[in-house]
């Protein structure tokens, strides 16, 4: 896992949250976490001179240390938990390139962003829905049946979102219809000019 590219999530977000439990640290800026292995205790001053943060734009950032949530599953294993399959689409929302992704309860958006520590996994990653026991979908990121990563959805989600997705279809099938209908005439003048020089 690329620590690098944890560093820039969490610097872009200016968010440093350190979650602690079970004898694993986990690194993070409150919507992904990632485990950090073969550091020492992780703290607020060794995290900002790890990372290079100067002392003037220390304040600028939030810093959190806290106990592994009892809502969320860090574990390799949930029993309820099911394999996403490939992304729906990717597209750029609010300042974010996001990914769709089919779940039980219909469509979630995740910051590719999250995915980029990932980049170095040679056998490639899948992700897992799972549920907190209040309902809401996170996802495990995994490297064969390890965890590596849990990462929650985008909250973008509402009336004027979804009708735009509505709209982005409705041209899409327009456009679609239209090309059908232009491939229909081209091949139609297609067939005349043969029968032409027959």
């Amino acid at each position: 896992m690329k620590i690098k590219k944890i560093e820039s999530i969490l610097k872009a977000r200016k968010t440093i949250v350190v979650f602690s439990g079970n004898g694993v640290q986990w690194l993070g800026d409150g919507a992904a976490f990632y485990p950090v292995y073969n550091l020492p205790k992780l703290t607020r001053d060794n995290l900002f001179t790890m990372f290079d943060i100067p002392e003037d734009k220390r304040e600028k950032f939030y810093f959190e240390e806290r106990e592994l949530p009892s809502s969320v599953n860090f574990e390799d294993f949930d029993d309820g938990e099911t394999v996403l399959g490939k992304p729906l689409l990717a597209l750029y929302a609010k300042g974010m390139s996001l990914e769709a992704y089919e779940t039980s309860k219909g469509v979630s958006f995740i910051n590719s962003r999250y995915r980029e520590p990932f980049a170095d996994i040679e056998d490639g990653i899948e992700l897992y829905e799972r549920t907190t026991p209040a309902g809401r979908t996170y996802f495990a990121v995994k490297g064969g049946f390890i965890v590596l990563g849990i990462i929650s959805p985008v909250d973008i989600l509402n009336e004027d979102f979804t009708h735009r997705l509505d709209k982005l279809a409705a041209l899409a099938h327009k456009e679609t219809e239209a090309r059908a209908t232009l491939d229909q005439i081209a091949q139609v003048s297609l067939d005349e000019e043969m029968e032409e020089s027959a």
